[in-house]
């Protein structure tokens, strides 16, 4: 540094002082840097296990096949294969869609359930599957063995195999009843849960409405307090192509493979 001008040597100077006042202040890290307990991210907690079977004593109605994630089964998030039980609700979010496969699928009928759907599923006497609760929402009724009965808070209806029937429960509070394929559904008196339950299917088609707010095939009849609030309005081709390719067949389920221990 004696070559430098006394100017230049007054500045490291300085500095050198400056440095060495700060230091002190400087912490050295000898161990290994870990990640603070707030970067790193909580793995999601599984939820319980989805029943193999019903409980003894509750019937199956089916298999749960889920197309898109947010299907609940009595609350709780449900993937494929979980079985659905008499007396189970069911309730699609803004993202869920899924069907329900009555039995195991060899009979190819199936309850399709778009998003925000919030049925309840049972069995009757009759051997039919009670639709019930339903409050909101888009379900496809795919019946070929069976018969359907399905209640809103605007009507009850019953729905003969070998059928195929779309419900729509509105904003505006009426349900839309569309059949597209076999036999229409037939509009019933207005009665209670338990009493659907323990009627046949003679005694449910006996006590049907008057033949004037029945609905007709290939239609759109929309129904608000058990009434028919319009003429029911013929569904164009567009319409019932649309419907025919959404109900053209049930999901299949694939068995799932067996774990054999060693």
């Amino acid at each position: 540094m004696s070559h430098l001008p006394p100017a230049a040597r007054r500045t490291l100077a300085l500095l050198g002082v400056a440095g060495a006042a700060l230091l002190p202040a400087c912490v050295v890290t000898t161990g290994p840097i870990r990640d603070s307990p707030a970067a790193t991210p909580t793995p999601p907690r599984p939820g319980p296990p989805a029943p193999a079977a019903c409980r003894p004593g509750v019937e199956t109605i089916g298999v749960l096949v889920v197309s898109s994630d947010g299907v609940y089964v009595n609350n709780q998030r449900s993937a494929t294969g979980r079985v659905v039980c008499d007396g189970d609700d069911l309730r699609t979010d803004a993202t869920g869609v899924g069907d329900v496969v009555i039995g195991h699928g060899a009979s190819g009928e199936s309850i399709h359930l778009a998003e925000n759907t919030d049925p309840r599923l049972r069995w009757t006497a009759a051997r039919c599957i009670s639709i019930d609760n339903f409050e909101r929402g888009v379900i496809n009724v795919n019946m070929r063995q069976q018969c359907a009965v399905v209640r809103t808070a605007n009507a009850l209806l019953y729905q003969p195999a070998a059928s195929r029937t779309q419900y729509v429960v509105t904003a505006a509070n009426t349900t839309e009843v569309k059949p597209v394929l076999g036999p229409v559904p037939v509009k019933l008196q207005l009665m209670s849960d338990v009493d659907v339950r323990r009627l046949s299917t003679q005694q449910l088609l006996s006590r049907s409405a008057p033949v004037t707010v029945q609905p007709q095939q290939r239609s759109l009849n929309v129904y608000r307090a058990e009434q028919l609030v319009q003429p029911p309005r013929p569904l164009t081709n567009i319409e019932l192509r649309s419907l025919e390719v959404q109900m053209q067949r049930s999901p299949l389920i694939r068995p799932q493979p067996i774990m054999i221990p060693r």
